[in-house]
């Protein structure tokens, strides 16, 4: 107990001395307040340029101070020299027990940030492992479905190859089958030929009988005659 009000003690000690920081300090030894960092610039505004950040608790010398602005200039103990808020300046040493739970409270802001931020990045993993699942499952689909159509592309391509296999077994019958048609009508043409042939023949010999028998005949009834007239 004992020990922890002294620690409210330098509490309030050190919030008594922050209050004081408003009475000049140009030439003394002072200390950065408190906060965790500040910004020690090349000049006495906001905007020059930031040499560096200074931790809480660090020693300054307080070349000058600026009412005017709110700035002080300090020199620190390497001797490089710059310009810091005066309202982050104080008399007096932050008690370590301070520094300490300010130190804490920014590693604890630091933590739950990181936290935070971890769980941001669970929850990103999280969406991408969805996505990736739900992608997965759309490809066994795809694949399922690509393997469906070649099996039927496969089937039509086998009856495909059949019907080209009966229709050259078709082109080769009526190919048979024109060759025998073109060879029964040269046999019919031939046949055709020798009977006009045989016609010819025989009505030829059939005209040259007649014409025969026109010679004959009338001789053989001279003969006659004559025979019957020695009678």
């Amino acid at each position: 107990m004992e020990g922890r009000g002294y620690t409210m003690k330098q509490v309030t000690l050190t919030l008594v001395l922050l209050l004081a920081t408003g009475f000049s300090m140009a030439g003394e030894q002072a200390y950065v307040t408190d906060q965790l960092e500040i910004q020690f610039r090349s000049g006495p505004s906001t905007q020059n340029k930031i040499l560096r950040m200074l931790k809480a608790g660090t020693p300054v010398d307080v070349l000058e101070e600026q009412e005017s602005n709110g700035f002080s200039y300090v020199a620190l103990a390497s001797g490089e020299e710059g310009w810091i808020l005066s309202k982050y300046l104080t008399r007096h040493p932050i008690p370590s027990s301070l520094l300490e739970a300010k130190a804490n409270s920014g590693k604890l802001a630091e933590t739950l940030d990181a936290n935070k931020s971890l769980k941001a990045e669970l929850q990103s993993l999280k969406t991408e492992k969805d996505g990736a699942d739900k992608t997965t499952k759309e490809l066994h689909e795809e694949v399922s479905r690509l393997s469906s159509e070649l099996t039927t592309i496969k089937q039509a391509s086998a009856s495909v190859i059949q019907i080209q296999n009966d229709r050259d077994s078709l082109q080769k019958k009526n190919i048979e089958l024109e060759n025998k048609l073109q060879s029964i009508q040269r046999e019919k043409q031939a046949l055709d030929s020798s009977t006009q042939q045989n016609w010819f023949m025989i009505g030829a010999a059939v005209l040259g009988g007649g014409i025969l028998l026109g010679i004959i005949l009338p001789r053989i009834s001279l003969r006659r005659k004559n025979s019957w007239g020695k009678f």
